[in-house]
Order: C-alpha cells, then structure tokens, then sequence
C-alpha cells in the first residue's frame, strides 16, 4: 500500500513537472531594417538590452533585413541597430511580456545615412564637393579636371 502512494505521488510530480517546464516565461523581438529609401540593410548588428537585468542579446540581420531574437526574458527593453554606412539606431521602452513576440509594426527600424554629398561650385577646370560626416564634421574636396 506504501509502494502504491509513493509510486502515486511520484506520477503526480513528474506529470507537474512536465506542465512547469512546458510554460515559457520569455518573449521574442522581431522586426525589419530598410534604409530611408525603403531597401532592405542586411548584415546590421541588432542589440537587445534588458533594462532591469542589463542581460544582451545581439543577432544580425538576414538577407531581407529581418532579424529575430528568441527567449528574452520578460521585461523592458531597449534595440539598438548598427550598420556599416549608416547612424546608430536605438529605440527604448519596449515592453516584452511571457510568451509575447513584438511584431514588425512595433519596431520597424529606418537608418539614416552617416554622410552626404553635396557640389559647392564648378567650373571648366574644378569641382569642389562638401562631405558631410555626422560623426566626424564637414570636409572639402577639391576635383581638377584631367
């Protein structure tokens, strides 16, 4: 009769257990990064930054600019995007909840372009350009004709 509670007993556990672990309590980030044009940035470097924990998780993006980021714990977040060409991107105040995943809708990322290009004056014999760099300031570029 003891054989039988205890075998009873561990049943009811093991089936318990199965439930508990069966329950998630992450979510997931997903979105897609365009250029101001609205053509896809592949290889961008996504961060994730929980807030109360400080945990990171950094994905890349596919070919068609998505990215995803699976089983972040729930909490507040922050998605920082970094491209090659392109000004740093962050975003703050995400809410994740258990079992949610943020839709595009939510964090769609547009990059900005880190410089421009424009023509200051020519003639017959030059071309003068200004490049603009965000982070770096103004320069010129004096082109004479061959």
């Amino acid at each position: 009769m003891r054989f039988l509670k205890n075998l009873l007993c561990v049943l009811i556990l093991s089936f318990t257990g199965v439930n508990v672990a069966a329950q998630q309590i992450t979510g997931s980030i997903r979105g897609g990064i365009s250029d101001p044009s609205g053509a896809v940035v592949q290889d961008a470097t996504v961060t994730a930054k929980q807030m109360e924990t400080g945990l990171i998780r950094t994905v890349s993006s596919a070919k068609d600019g998505s990215f995803l980021l699976v089983e972040l714990p729930v909490g507040h977040y922050s998605l920082e995007v970094a491209a090659r060409g392109f000004q740093k991107y962050v975003q703050e105040g995400i809410s994740l909840n258990v079992n949610e995943t943020v839709q595009p809708s939510l964090v769609h990322v547009v990059l900005g372009r880190l410089f421009g290009l424009h023509v200051e004056w020519a003639s017959a014999q030059y071309l003068q350009l200004r490049v603009c760099r965000r982070d770096r300031g103004d320069r010129k570029l004096r082109l004479q004709r061959a």
